[in-house]
């Protein structure tokens, strides 16, 4: 990761992410390309971007939403996907750990009842089981793996 000096929260600045997703263990289950806009000089900004075949699952998943830098928090709404993503919907929820250094990510994808033939759709995305229908699975991006 590249130090872009104080400049770095300037209201309107873009900033591009793009490179593997992890696991809790630190495999690589994925990819993430991703944009965020800074709104204001606190570092607070809004983001969209895209996970690409993450944990064993075919398909991109979006996702779009806030990031908070004064809570280290950001909510980003899954907005839908193609593959094995395609009608996902969920949250995808930030969060800072001071002691690593590093943003964890959890992704959260929610049943469709309108749709049963789903499979990473239709579940949650798990990063250390792969895709299970309807499961209670998570994957995790450390952001500081991530390069800018």
């Amino acid at each position: 990761v590249t130090d872009l000096g104080p400049d770095i929260y300037t209201p309107g600045l873009l900033q591009y992410f793009s490179g593997d997703v992890q696991d809790e263990a630190g495999e690589t289950v994925g990819k993430s390309h991703e944009k965020f806009t800074m709104i204001d000089e606190d570092g607070n900004s809004i983001g969209d971007g895209n996970y690409v075949d993450i944990v064993g699952c075919k398909g991109t998943l979006s996702f779009s939403g806030p990031y908070f830098s004064s809570t280290g928090i950001g909510y980003y709404t899954v907005l839908g996907g193609t593959g094995d993503f395609s009608g996902a919907k969920g949250l995808v929820l930030e969060t800072y750990d001071e002691s690593s250094g590093e943003a964890i990510r959890k992704i959260t994808l929610h049943e469709d009842d309108h749709d049963d033939d789903k499979s990473a759709g239709g579940g949650n995305a798990d990063a250390s089981d792969g895709p299970e229908k309807g499961g209670e699975d998570d994957a995790e991006q450390k952001s500081g793996n991530v390069t800018s």
